[in-house]
């Protein structure tokens, strides 16, 4: 008869006993299974911050954000109006200046006109001289205007050298004739060096 202390001696028996090699694959494999590597334990983190609520912001707080975002769309909508004024400015004032540059070669054959004269007076100089005259004006009413390039220190931006003399009774260096009248534009500088004759001495 089979009592109950031999069971309880029999399975105590079985559970000491040696697991087979079949046995210690399935354990092992488990183990690995529950184990958890260093990213999903990272990740595991992560997740329990992305779940933290966080409080909400108080009514002054937004009051406050929403008040520093207007003051910086105003600021961006004001700078923006800024450029877009300078770039109007620019682009008028660039279609003015090419269209008077389209006049300049009548101005200088008036004065090649007037110039080759010799300094004759007669009613077709003198009318000639009255239309360059009122030419310039115009274009000085649009901030284009000729710039007296021989009462000027020779200076490249300026001046552009045809040739030169040399006139030792002159500085080296110096204007002696223009050749062709120089051009400087309000708001942009000299659209048009003058051409000139500068004295070099030979070494």
């Amino acid at each position: 008869m089979i009592t109950i202390w031999s069971m309880v001696s029999l399975m105590s028996d079985e559970s000491n006993a040696p697991q087979t090699p079949d046995e210690e694959l399935v354990a092992e494999t488990a183990a690995q299974e529950s184990a958890e590597t260093p990213q999903e334990a990272f990740a595991a983190e992560q997740a329990k911050e992305s779940e933290k609520v966080e409080p909400a912001p108080t009514p002054e707080e937004s009051v406050e954000v929403m008040r520093d975002r207007w003051l910086r769309a105003v600021a961006e909508l004001d700078n923006f109006r800024k450029r877009a004024a300078r770039d109007r400015q620019a682009g008028a004032l660039r279609e003015r200046s090419n269209i008077l540059q389209s006049l300049l070669p009548v101005a200088d054959n008036l004065e090649r006109a007037i110039t080759a004269q010799g300094g004759a007076s007669n009613q077709w100089i003198e009318g000639m001289e009255a239309i360059l005259r009122q030419m310039l004006d115009a274009m000085a009413q649009h901030g284009l205007r000729p710039f007296d390039a021989m009462k000027e220190a020779f200076d490249p931006a300026r001046h552009e050298v045809i040739t030169t003399a040399n006139l030792k009774d002159k500085e080296d260096g110096s204007i002696v004739e223009v050749v062709q009248s120089g051009y400087e534009m309000e708001g942009l500088g000299v659209i048009r060096p003058a051409k000139v004759i500068v004295v070099r001495h030979d070494s």
